[in-house]
């Protein structure tokens, strides 16, 4: 009897303790807890923000099952009067709105998170000087014999009106002074008998003038020596560079008079950030006249540049010619689009191209204030190295008028200390109580502030983190070869490192010490890696200091702006969705549905796209966007051309419940286990980082792969045939990368 009672106490103990917590998960799947719920962003456009609009717009979120709405002050999409007095940025009145979108969402439970400044992307606003901004390094080459003593330096290309001096250096460049300073240097260059070009002929490839179909570019040639070559770098106006190169076409005239020109060469090229040389007809012609024939047809703010633009004879070398293949991508200048740009060494520099370190010769002192240097050169000929630092001319973009400025410098925590006191603090303080309680977190939006390669405290970082002194390799960043096209290529990898070290620890991993202080949380569309236009980094490392990364998806449309979903085999790979695997992070979220569609979106349409964005690890959707109506004229607010309409003002919201209940469900199953996979594999030492693997990449169908950074790889054990990171993570297959990478470290 006492035995029966026993085993059918433990019974009945095994059956309550399987049932109660799994009841429990049946009913929290059934209706997930806020926690799991989707979010939005509210994008309040133009500081038309009504404390009437915020109030029913939280309730109308609250209605359809959102349970936090992201603020992202905007610029204005528009031009009418709403009869709605503006609310300026920045201003008592603003932070009057905030406070009262705070003690509204208090009241109906739901969490409040900001956008860290004005604008949807990065970290600005009008406070930030130039010299707390972020920084690119310039320079300018000026060649010297033995008997000129005393010469004048030409200041580097200057953005903003900033520039500060890093260093002079100088390079012996073989015995015999090489052609590479054209005959006959034009005296003028214009575009559109307007615009000063001299800047196309002073061998710098960060100045450049913009250019547009139809643009005329006029030149001299004073000394009428015979030009067979025309030397064309193109660049990109505009920080968020477009996804290829577009074809532009040029045609090419000379006179005698400069009045009547006749047509000598057609140039067509894709090629960008590095110097083409076309050959065209022998000519000594006075005057030549460069037509743009076509650009490209891109969005307003993607626009071609040229930066040089040089008319050469049979022998002569542009005033830029690195002799090191792509510097400007090995230096993070500019975009890489195919990571075995960063492993090809190109061609090799002649022996009169190539500089021993021991003839890199500082001469830092030599140079006066003016630029005036007073140095007596040892025999041979040289190349003088004027380089420093400048405004990357990067500003928030969206933002109003009042919150526009420069984007912070990301490798300097003293200057985000500064912007986390102009914006970010204001919010904590108006908050008050309900800081890290309602109001919970600051994201950081998708990174498109562009390139930034230098910081004033660069010399010092670079030596602390690499081992040795920056100054004998800066050659090399100004397109030199030293030592070897080898050394020069393991230098550029240690440059491009410390970029990524620097940005990780000064702007990441302190903007996650500073939000932790003030008990709110971090989040951000960090670098995404592949070939984004943006720095090097360690994505998943990035993303693994994060309380909750994201990535985003787009809702495309066809020819009539209908919400157009394609099946794919495979969903897109993305670096955010796999940090869990290796981080403490419970949760990646996804900027979600953005769009073109323009009220013609429905949860059936966008149905689709959503369940491929779970498929591939996404586990939290940001509705992109929930635009703030301000009063009750409809259709009401949107968010221009870059969202889908989530709004209490388009009907369709009204039935959204039930599809934002079924997303919810999803994120509660998700956000509660972990991508399983059969195959790890490494990612490799390149900075940027790519996350394709050819390997991968022919994998048996079925087959799950979870990529891994020098963080992971390190922990990894193998027990019981298996590669263990951890007990839930658990692997069959390691897979290195493709090819061998050299760490130049």
């Amino acid at each position: 009897m006492r035995f029966t009672t026993l085993a059918t106490g433990m019974v009945t103990a095994i059956l309550w303790g399987f049932l109660i917590p799994n009841l429990a998960v049946a009913q929290q799947f059934e209706n997930p807890p806020a926690q799991y719920r989707v979010h939005t962003w509210w994008h309040w456009n133009g500081g038309i923000v009504t404390r009437e609009g915020i109030t029913k717009d939280l309730e109308s979120m609250k209605k359809q099952g959102v349970s936090q709405a992201t603020i992202l002050n905007i610029g204005a999409e528009y031009d009418e009067d709403f009869g709605v007095e503006k609310v300026v940025f920045d201003s008592p009145e603003w932070y009057d709105r905030f406070a009262w979108s705070l003690q509204e969402a208090q009241r109906l439970g739901l969490k409040i998170g900001v956008h860290n400044c004005d604008g949807w992307s990065t970290t600005a606003g009008p406070w930030i000087t130039p010299d707390k901004a972020m920084k690119k390094f310039v320079f300018t080459k000026t060649q010297l014999r033995e008997d000129q003593p005393t010469i004048s330096l030409p200041k580097p290309h200057t953005e903003t009106d900033f520039y500060r001096d890093v260093a002079v250096v100088a390079i012996k460049k073989g015995d015999r002074l090489p052609l590479s300073v054209p005959l006959g240097l034009p005296e003028h260059m214009v575009v559109n008998d307007s615009i000063d070009a001299m800047v196309l002929a002073d061998g710098d490839p960060e100045s450049k003038v913009e250019v547009e179909a139809g643009y005329v570019i006029d030149l001299d040639n004073p000394t009428r020596a015979l030009k067979s070559r025309i030397d064309i770098f193109q660049n990109y106006v505009g920080v968020f560079f477009y996804m290829s190169p577009p074809t532009v076409e040029y045609t090419v005239k000379t006179s005698d008079d400069g009045v009547h020109f006749k047509e000598i060469a057609h140039l067509t090229t894709k090629s960008f950030f590095a110097p083409e040389i076309f050959n065209i007809p022998a000519t000594n012609a006075r005057y030549f006249r460069i037509e743009v024939d076509k650009t490209h047809n891109l969005r307003p703010w993607h626009h071609t540049g040229l930066s040089e633009l040089q008319l050469l004879g049979e022998e002569e070398k542009p005033l830029y010619h690195p002799s090191i293949s792509e510097p400007l991508k090995k230096s993070s200048s500019v975009r890489v689009y195919k990571e075995s740009t960063l492993t090809e060494m190109g061609k090799d520099a002649s022996a009169a191209e190539v500089v021993a370190e021991e003839e890199v010769i500082d001469i830092t002192d030599k140079m006066q204030p003016d630029g005036t240097l007073h140095w007596v050169a040892p025999t041979g000929n040289w190349t003088v190295i004027r380089f420093g630092y400048t405004s990357a001319k990067a500003y928030n973009i969206s933002a109003s008028e009042e919150g526009w400025g420069l984007e912070v410098d990301k490798m300097d925590t003293a200057a985000l200390n500064f912007h986390f006191s102009q914006f970010p603090q204001k919010l904590l303080d108006k908050a008050g109580d309900l800081g890290g309680n309602t109001f919970t977190f600051l994201l950081v939006d998708s990174w498109e502030a562009g390139y930034q390669t230098w910081t004033h405290a660069m010399p010092d970082k670079f030596k602390n983190l690499r081992g040795y002194d920056i100054m004998r390799w800066i050659p090399v960043l100004c397109g030199e070869t030293v030592e070897s096209a080898e050394v020069s290529n393991a230098f550029l990898y240690d440059f491009r490192r410390t970029i990524a070290d620097l940005l990780k620890q000064n702007f990441y991993d302190h903007y996650r010490t500073l939000c932790h202080r003030q008990g709110l949380e971090f989040h951000a569309e960090a670098i995404y890696g592949n070939n984004y236009p943006a720095p090097p980094i360690d994505v998943l490392t990035v993303n693994g200091l994060l309380d909750m990364p994201m990535t985003e998806f787009w809702a495309p449309v066809d020819s009539q702006s209908m919400v157009q979903y394609e099946p794919k085999k495979r969903g897109r790979p993305d670096f955010a969705v796999f940090a869990p695997n290796f981080y403490d992070i419970k949760s990646v979220g996804a900027e979600a549905y953005t769009g073109y569609a323009h009220y013609s979106e429905s949860p059936a349409d966008l149905k689709l796209l959503g369940d491929r964005a779970f498929c591939a690890g996404v586990s939290q959707m940001v509705l992109h966007s929930y635009a703030h109506q301000p009063n009750e004229n409809k259709p009401g607010f949107t968010l221009g051309s870059h969202a889908s309409h989530f709004n209490r003002h388009n009907p369709v919201w009204q039935y959204s419940r039930g599809w934002v209940d079924y997303q919810s469900r999803i994120q509660y199953a998700l956000q509660n286990s972990r991508i399983s996979a059969d195959v790890l594999y490494y990612l490799g030492d390149q900075f940027p980082q790519f996350i394709e693997n050819k390997t991968v990449a022919r994998l048996p169908e079925g087959y799950q792969s979870v990529p891994c950074n020098f963080d992971a790889l390190t922990q990894l054990t193998v027990s019981g045939g298996k590669i263990r990171f951890s007990e839930e993570q658990q692997y069959s297959l390691l897979i290195l990368p493709d090819r061998p990478y050299v760490n130049y470290a």
